[in-house]
């Protein structure tokens, strides 16, 4: 029997074969205090921002048995509107059924646009080190 993180695993390998600009790589969450992390690298755009939105709502959903999931974004080079779309829909679901999500090691780039819309105010976000912001 295939278990929810092999699943989750083979979710990731058809996301990454379909979308060649942005890269996901998913680590953590093996026991019930480690969050699950899953680092974007690239960018998140309107080419890709509906397929990550359904993998990252797996990991959240899979992140329930751990301390929640961090979507680490230190090499996120790019967002669009779409991809901003996309974060705030995960974070609706986050708190609405849980379990907490976190921003992490956001790039310069797209810590300016995320200070621009008051995202410092909504979003969860940890430094490079994973302590508050």
């Amino acid at each position: 029997m295939t278990s929810s993180r092999d699943f989750l695993e083979e979710r990731l390998r058809a996301f990454e074969s379909a979308q060649g600009d942005l890269k996901l790589s998913l680590c953590g969450g093996s026991s019930p205090s480690a969050p699950l992390m899953l680092e974007l690298d690239g960018a998140l755009d309107g080419a890709n921002s509906d397929s990550f939105r359904e993998f990252a709502s797996l990991a959240l959903a899979e992140s329930r048995s751990s301390g929640g999931l961090v979507l680490g974004l230190a090499r996120l080079r790019y967002i669009s509107s779409t991809g901003v779309g996309a974060l705030v829909n995960i974070l609706s679901e986050s708190m609405r059924s849980g379990p907490a999500l976190y921003l992490k090691g956001i790039s310069p780039s797209v810590r300016v646009l995320f200070e621009a819309l008051g995202f410092s105010r909504i979003f969860s976000i940890l430094d490079a080190e994973g302590g508050a912001t």
